[in-house]
């Protein structure tokens, strides 16, 4: 539900800061003791601050741990990183009539790494 709940301007900054000094008022305003209304909230923090922090995050992951992100470049089928171009093909096809029986799935776009990774720690 939190990726179809729309955006209100008036919970935005306060999920998008949720170390302000308000932000846990504001948020109470709507959730109403409800913990549907607040499960559906706490989701949607969560990707605005994954959204928010997506490069530098990655970055960061990459500076840090540049022997891990090798070791997941490995084990990619392809041995190579993802580019936007790939997901932006996705999208394409999605949003093109040659995906008009797909609904309610998830698309993993990464490669083949996470089957990868999966199959090692099988071993």
């Amino acid at each position: 539900m939190s990726h179809t709940e729309p955006t209100n301007a008036n919970y935005y900054a306060a999920l998008s800061n949720p170390k302000k000094v308000d932000s846990f008022n504001t948020i109470s305003k709507f959730v109403n003791e409800s913990s549907d209304i607040m499960y559906i909230f706490a989701k949607r923090g969560v990707q605005f601050l994954t959204q928010k922090h997506a490069d530098k995050w990655g970055k960061k992951a990459a500076e840090e741990h540049p022997e891990r992100m090798a070791l997941i470049k490995k084990a990619t089928p392809l041995k190579r990183n993802g580019q936007p171009e790939d997901i932006a093909d996705v999208i394409r096809f999605l949003i093109s009539d040659d995906a008009r029986l797909i609904t309610g799935t998830n698309i993993l776009l990464d490669g083949g790494v996470i089957n990868n990774i999966k199959k090692a720690n099988q071993s």
